[in-house]
């Protein structure tokens, strides 16, 4: 997988976003206010739609508004850094 030097969002967030070339994706890498632990997911949407969603929100429209095309876990992730299994782990499957 080719990838570019990640970039950092700074602000409240503390997330990083790296593109990943000749895809239309976004390897987003983010610690978990749950346990701290550093985890990355590849989402479904290019780095600059990424940024443009990204800002967005942190002007205060709505998570699931900024990234309308993104599931309720990848938003999560976004948002806390918490990956279901951690979710789950934490408390139980639904």
């Amino acid at each position: 997988m080719n990838r570019t030097p990640y970039f950092l969002c700074d602000g409240n967030h503390n997330i990083e976003a790296t593109e990943i070339i000749g895809e239309a994706k976004t390897l987003v890498r983010k610690a978990s206010q749950l346990t701290g632990k550093l985890t990355e997911i590849i989402i479904g949407i290019d780095i600059q739609t990424f940024f443009q969603a990204f800002d967005a929100w942190d002007a205060g429209e709505l998570l699931q508004d900024a990234f309308p095309t993104l599931s309720a876990d990848e938003r999560e992730f976004i948002k806390t850094g918490i990956t279901p299994q951690e979710w789950d782990a934490m408390f139980g499957e639904e």
